[in-house]
């Protein structure tokens, strides 16, 4: 039907269009309050919080619980629902630990119509010392996001933390595939510069996000997987993305790549499993303790191997944020309920052994 001949009196208005969007919302948002507010006020209700920026600051909070269901083989099976709570615009300067649980606390009573105690919550968030300040004071107690500790992990690993012994050489080798992403994020930011040249290659490269540590080294992929195409129109490009591509094209450069990759990829798979799966609490201990299996397989030699074990230093460090939760959410889900084994993986990597006295 051509729309221009619907008489304007049957096309509804702005406002009422408006009106019917927002009574659905109050209706679907009746709905998850009357599902979970039994559930937060037994104090089994957690809470997932994380900054971001689009235009403007913003805090968005979500809720999870666990609920009980039985798989088609019979087994019992816990399940991670999620619910979300607010999104809220935040002022840069209103962003400590108090002001967080603040914005929070009111989030969460606008949503449940009631003041909850929070103390008996979890709250899951990046590794931020605001809002871990704001887990250990005011909620039962902090829980790292798992996304965001993949990205720290990759930039630990070129980065070691200052409390990591590095020798001279370690140091100079680290640098040399921290030079390369560098060169690779400035290449792109040349070549897009010229539109025309860009568009006529076809390619798609990716920008680099600064607080993201993974987009430096998806631009280094979307590079190298392109590398050959780029390279038959370096005479038609400008002399700095000529310049730039000239060292990319390299032996050592290629080599550092693929170096680079061999390590990073696990680390990309998990960081992109735990971003499009939030709720997996339960599949963090086994992620963590594959990593470092996965990096005590690898044969290694020459500047690889200082890469793998600041790699494996770095996953390690990680640990430590990890703790009995994450092995009671694995004890939660069959099949993987036996923690034996699984605790002797972390013992032969001399982590987190308190773990064995702790769960029952």
């Amino acid at each position: 039907m051509d729309p221009t001949s619907v008489p304007m009196s049957l096309i509804p208005s702005r406002s009422s269009t408006r009106r019917y969007t927002l009574e659905k919302l109050d209706n679907e948002i009746a709905k998850l309050r009357t599902l979970v507010l039994p559930i937060a006020k037994s104090g089994y209700l957690s809470f997932m919080a994380d900054f971001g920026r689009v235009h403007e600051d913003f805090l968005c909070l979500k809720a999870s619980y666990l609920e009980e269901r039985i798989d088609e083989d019979g087994s019992l099976k816990w399940v991670t629902l999620v619910v979300p709570i607010a999104y809220m615009s935040v002022s840069g300067d209103l962003k400590d630990a108090n002001n967080i649980f603040i914005m929070i606390k009111q989030a969460v009573l606008n949503f449940f119509g009631e003041d909850l105690d929070l103390k008996t919550a979890f709250l899951t968030a990046d590794g931020a010392h605001n809002i871990r300040r704001c887990a250990t004071d005011h909620f039962n107690q902090y829980v790292r996001c798992f996304a965001h500790a993949t990205d720290i992990i990759g930039k630990r690993t070129l980065l070691p933390y200052k409390s990591t012994i590095v020798s001279p050489l370690e140091r100079s080798i680290l640098k040399n595939y921290s030079d390369l992403l560098e060169l690779c994020r400035l290449f792109t930011m040349s070549l897009k510069k010229d539109r025309a040249l860009y568009k006529e290659i076809g390619v798609s490269l990716l920008d680099v996000v600064p607080t993201r540590w993974f987009s430096g080294f998806k631009c280094l992929v979307a590079v190298y997987k392109n590398i050959d195409k780029l390279g038959s129109f370096i005479a038609e490009m400008t002399p700095t993305s000529a310049s730039h591509l000239d060292e990319l094209l390299k032996i050592e450069n290629r080599i550092r790549y693929k170096e680079l990759s061999d390590v990073m990829d696990p680390l990309l798979q998990s960081n992109t499993y735990f971003q499009e799966n939030s709720d997996s609490l339960k599949d963090v201990a086994v992620f963590v303790v594959s990593l470092m299996d996965e990096f005590d397989r690898f044969s290694v030699a020459g500047e690889k191997e200082v890469l793998v074990k600041f790699a494996k230093q770095a996953t390690r460090k990680m640990c430590t944020d990890l703790d009995t939760i994450h092995f009671v959410a694995t004890y939660l889900n069959p099949p993987s309920k036996d923690l034996h084994e699984l605790q002797l993986r972390y013992d032969r990597h001399q982590v987190l052994k308190k773990t064995t006295n702790t769960i029952t």
